[in-house]
């Protein structure tokens, strides 16, 4: 997910985890593409979080 983000515009020293609010239709169009594709699961997108 994250080298896709990297793709799709993410600036080096952005926290990826912002784009689920600030750019959640590329997050869903990414994960769209994956599903669409044929996987069979899909992780959240929390790249580098951590609680």
């Amino acid at each position: 997910m994250g080298t896709m983000l990297q793709k799709n515009g993410l600036s080096a020293g952005e926290i990826p985890e912002t784009w689920n609010i600030t750019h959640r239709d590329t997050v869903y169009a990414i994960h769209k593409a994956y599903a669409d594709a044929g996987c069979n699961i899909i992780k959240s997108n929390t790249f580098g979080a951590n609680a």
